[in-house]
């Protein structure tokens, strides 16, 4: 790889560690100062809604070593091994680079959220969700720019493959991609629900965790409502390999394509709905607007090959 590539990806690395060793730093030099229960959890306004020991400030830096930690894990293996696709020339150069610049990014957000929290907890004071928002928006354009270079990269500099093959490749991508994110939805589910109290009720009793706050219609509801989505995937998932494993036998090339797309789509908008009901916020309209594009043109795309297979016949 690229020596000019290696050091800006070391640099912002290196910045990501100063980051989270000054996030570590700023709450023990915070600690001494603070009470034995503390304000850990924040609400829909910012405000703390969980009172807990203050031995729980320390969960973002936990969160944001073992992040760092798997990640620094991907950056020894993607400059040194093969990353698995076959590509022409510079290209395969060309896409660890674009990788590396990505993950870098992602860590970066990462760091950066927790680096608000921790000025909170440390602070006791409200989370600036405003401000974090607009964060997220750039980093979150900075890393949908870095994969759609990714994916044009792959495009360009890809060996050509025989069709059969090239199928068979997108058909087990599809697979992989859609239960991934699938289970990384359920396990994100899992450590998040045990930290999503709700009502006045929690002051009371601070065994109390039973709502969650739902952005869209501005309430507190139960939060067991959030394992619907869950379920509804892994159903959605499941019934559409079977239909691709029909389509399969059958030959029926346009069915197995439209439910390839349909299983990546899938699985990623349930993704990025469960994190953001888990995070307690607001599902805006152009995410849902995307997405019902993206099924649009799977469905089209779907007609027209339909059409193609029969006018081969």
């Amino acid at each position: 790889m690229d020596k000019k590539v290696l050091t800006f990806h070391r640099i912002l690395f290196a910045a990501n560690i100063l980051i989270w060793l000054g996030c570590v730093l700023f709450y023990l030099m915070k600690w001494s100062s603070l009470p034995a229960e503390i304000g850990i959890h924040f609400g829909a306004n910012g405000d703390f809604d969980v009172i807990a020991s203050k031995v729980y400030g320390f969960y973002p830096h936990i969160i944001g070593g073992l992040i760092t930690v798997g990640l620094a894990v991907a950056f020894h293996i993607i400059p040194n091994k093969g990353i698995g696709l076959k590509m022409k020339g510079r290209g395969e150069a060309i896409f660890r680079a674009e990788l590396l610049f990505t993950l870098d990014v992602l860590h970066t957000m990462c760091l950066v959220i927790f680096a608000f929290w921790t000025r909170s907890v440390s602070l006791q004071v409200a989370l600036p969700l405003h401000s974090i928002g607009n964060v997220i928006s750039v980093f979150l354009l900075i890393i949908a720019v870095g994969i759609a270079a990714q994916i044009v990269t792959y495009i360009v500099f890809r060996e050509k493959k025989k069709g059969t093959e090239q199928a068979a490749l997108a058909h087990r991508l599809s697979r992989l991609i859609a239960w991934l994110v699938t289970f990384g939805g359920i396990w994100m589910l899992i450590e998040v629900l045990p930290r999503l109290p709700g009502d006045e009720k929690l002051y009371y009793d601070p065994d109390y965790y039973g709502l969650a706050y739902f952005a869209n219609i501005d309430k507190y509801l139960d939060k067991r409502y959030l394992i619907i989505p869950h379920i509804i995937i892994v159903l959605l998932l499941v019934v559409l390999e079977i239909i691709s494993v029909k389509a399969t036998r059958a030959k029926k090339k346009p069915l197995i394509m439209l439910t390839d797309d349909l299983k990546v789509f899938s699985g990623l908008f349930f993704f990025f709905t469960n994190m953001t009901l888990c995070s307690e916020l607001r599902i805006k309209p152009a995410f849902l607007g995307f997405f019902a594009a993206l099924y649009t043109i799977s469905f089209v795309l779907f007609i027209v090959r339909c059409k193609r297979e029969k006018e081969q016949k």
